[in-house]
């Protein structure tokens, strides 16, 4: 689990549309953002990339990515 995972994350979901539909869609299947940002982590694991909540949100605000 690190901030590493996230990025390695985002840099696949820049280069796999599918995935990142998959991720976008995210937004419309989920009213509540807690239940966004759990779905959009178990997707990471899906993808072999473990990290959590917060180490996103840090990700989030280092980088300024939150549109995936």
């Amino acid at each position: 689990m690190s901030l590493e995972a996230v990025h390695i994350f985002y840099q696949k979901l820049e280069t796999d549309p599918e995935l990142r539909q998959r991720a976008l869609g995210l937004q419309k299947r989920f009213q509540d953002q807690e239940q966004v940002i759990d779905a959009f982590i178990a997707l990471a694991a899906e993808q072999g990339h473990s990290f959590t909540a917060s180490e996103l949100v840090q990700y989030i605000l280092i980088h300024g990515k939150a549109d995936s």
